[in-house]
C-alpha cells in the first residue's frame, strides 16, 4: 500500500465525526466507537429526512452492519450498545413485527447547538448558537 504526505494542495479524506463530550464519558472504546458510527448515519437520516411522528431523527443501523463496520464480535456491539443506552445516549424502540428497530441518538443538552442566523461564525465557517 502507498502512502502520501498530507500537503497544502491535498483536500481531505472521508472522516467520521469524534464528537468531543465522548472523552468526558465512562464508556468502553467500542461505546464511543458505535456511538460515532451511529452519530454519522443520524447525520445522514437528518438529510433524508427520517423523523418519526414527534419529529426525531431515528437510525436504522442493524447489528450485523455494526459487526462489519466496527471488526468487533456480536456480544462487543450489544454490550456496546447497552452501554450507550444506559448512558442516556442512546434510545432503542421496535420498529414493529418483523421490521428493524429505530435507533435515536441523543446529545447531552448542554453539548448541543443549533443553527442559527444570528450567531457567530465558528472557525470552520458555520454559525451554530448554543441552546
Amino acid at each position: 500500500m502507498n502512502y502520501n504526505y498530507i500537503t497544502k494542495e491535498e483536500f481531505s479524506v472521508a472522516y467520521f465525526q469524534f464528537p468531543k463530550f465522548l472523552l468526558k464519558y465512562p464508556i468502553s472504546q467500542n461505546g464511543k466507537v458505535v456511538y460515532m458510527l451511529l452519530y454519522d448515519r443520524a447525520r445522514l437520516s437528518q438529510m433524508n429526512n427520517w423523523l418519526d411522528e414527534n419529529g426525531r431523527i431515528y437510525v436504522i443501523y442493524p447489528i450485523t452492519e455494526l459487526i462489519k463496520h466496527t471488526w468487533k464480535c456480536r456480544s462487543s456491539i450489544k454490550s456496546a450498545l447497552k452501554e450507550l443506552d444506559e448512558a442516556g445516549l442512546l434510545v432503542r424502540k421496535s420498529g414493529g413485527f418483523s421490521k428493524p428497530n429505530h435507533l435515536y441518538i441523543k446529545i447531552p443538552a448542554e453539548e448541543s447547538y443549533q443553527k442559527d442566523r444570528n450567531s457567530t461564525p465558528l472557525e470552520n465557517g458555520r454559525s451554530y448558537k448554543l441552546s
